[in-house]
């Protein structure tokens, strides 16, 4: 049997700003504690404004597992394959993430 596709998404609260939708995919709007002695990267908190979150890295290296930790935690249960690309504040603890359905299996 085919499956169905999938319901879209609710909409977001208005004033919303930490999740964005735009052409290319999703926008996140992190603020990024690093720490190399962290026990794992995670989320710590969710506003409207921001998403926090605890990245298990020194702050020059936070990027590659922070975007490791984003794409396979937000592909679900596998079936999506996801591009996670920091798009403002490399170097910075405050970033725009921006993450991209590159396939689905």
């Amino acid at each position: 049997a085919a499956s169905s596709p999938a319901a879209p998404p609710p909409p977001l609260p208005a004033g919303c700003t930490s999740v964005k939708e735009v052409p290319q995919g999703l926008e996140l709007a992190l603020e990024c504690y690093c720490s190399a002695s962290a026990r794992q990267t995670r989320v710590k908190a969710v506003s409207a404004r921001s998403i926090g979150m605890e990245v298990k890295a020194k702050d020059s290296e936070a990027n590659k597992p922070l975007c490791e930790y984003l794409g396979e935690t937000l592909a679900g249960d596998g079936c999506a394959k996801l591009r996670c690309e920091v798009v403002r504040g490399e170097r910075a603890p405050v970033k725009v993430i921006l993450l991209v359905e590159i396939s689905r299996d």
